[in-house]
């Protein structure tokens, strides 16, 4: 499989950022993705970070060694020559947190901190982490003060 063009990788970042990666499709590994996207965004702290695909409804990391057109569509694979890439020829990849650390000890800067708040929060959001009704209002709470700050009795909006 012998391909010279170049394909468009988009990578949706957990700040719902998109960032456009241009590639080899048959060359291309997972860890120059992810390696990529860690220079673009310098994220310092990203031992807890990986590269997912949407496969089959359910995000999958990828391997480091894996070559993304692997888990890529074919009409990304098989854009004709001729054409120019279009829409349906961009595969998005997705950064997300490989794990959920029992405590933020080992996440010294406000970065990662607020990288990890987003992918907990999608997560529950999305229904992937379950909590109680009174620990999902605790959250709301505290979610809503970290969002808009604390609450100001005088104050009108």
């Amino acid at each position: 499989m012998q391909c010279q063009h170049r394909r468009i990788v988009s990578v949706l970042l957990l700040n719902g950022h998109r960032l456009d990666i241009t590639c080899n499709p048959t060359t291309t590994t997972a860890k120059q993705i992810f390696e990529c996207v860690i220079n673009s965004e310098n994220y310092i702290e990203n031992f807890f970070l990986g590269l997912c695909a949407l496969i089959g409804g359910d995000f999958i990391f990828l391997p480091h060694d894996l070559k993304i057109y692997k888990v890529a569509p074919q009409v990304w694979i098989n854009v004709d020559r001729k054409s120019t890439i279009s829409v349906n020829s961009v595969f998005t990849l997705f950064l997300r947190i490989k794990f959920f650390l029992p405590t933020l000890r080992g996440v010294s800067s406000l970065e990662s901190r607020h990288l990890l708040y987003l992918q907990l929060r999608k997560s529950i959001l999305e229904g992937q982490v379950l909590c109680t009704d009174e620990d999902l209002v605790t959250l709301g709470g505290l979610a809503l003060q970290a969002e808009v700050g604390e609450y100001v009795e005088n104050v009108r909006f």
